[in-house]
């Protein structure tokens, strides 16, 4: 596990503990004595995936990044919001389906808040790691170190030297 697999458990922790803090409202007690048989447990699955979906698509993602090139990477870094955000609404479809307001107005988006806060903390993490992750990849620069390395051009390596034919003789002279 490295450190940002576990920054996101913490927030996954802390979204369990809040969402656990809000069944004590008043809220969830209005909504409880609509639902139908069955409905609290289809309404839980559906905060469970609204909350820890987004989550897990971001380790996902994160996983990916790390060993896809740089082209694929930055592929996978723009579709990450929108999938995080589609299993998030999946989740709130899920848990609005066994009421009968749809759209949670009544309760300004109690049920949503854990999961939005947990997911907000979550890309928070994500933005943090990957700016270190280009951080630490831009130290490194140049990728053969200094000491290969005197203004533009080559002086004590050869990049090229015994792998074909060299494409670019002007660093040679």
């Amino acid at each position: 596990m490295n450190r940002l697999e576990i920054v996101l458990v913490v927030v996954a922790i802390g979204a369990t503990l809040y969402g656990a803090n809000l069944l004590h409202s008043h809220v969830y007690d209005y909504y409880l004595a609509q639902m139908p048989e069955g409905g609290l447990a289809v309404a839980t699955a559906g905060w469970i995936i609204a909350t820890y979906a987004p989550i897990a698509v971001i380790v996902i993602f994160w996983r990916l990044t790390k060993r896809a090139g740089p082209l694929y990477a930055l592929i996978l870094h723009v579709l990450l919001l929108p999938c995080a955000l589609a299993a998030l609404l999946v989740g709130d479809q899920l848990m609005t389906s066994t009421i009968r307001d749809p759209d949670f107005d009544a309760t300004l988006g109690a049920p949503m808040m854990p999961a939005m806060l947990a997911l907000m903390a979550a890309l928070g993490a994500y933005g943090a790691a990957l700016m270190a992750r280009i951080a630490a990849s831009a130290s490194e620069w140049p990728p053969g170190g200094r000491e290969g390395v005197s203004g533009a051009v080559l002086t004590k390596r050869r990049p090229c030297a015994g792998r074909g034919p060299c494409l670019h003789r002007a660093a040679h002279r």
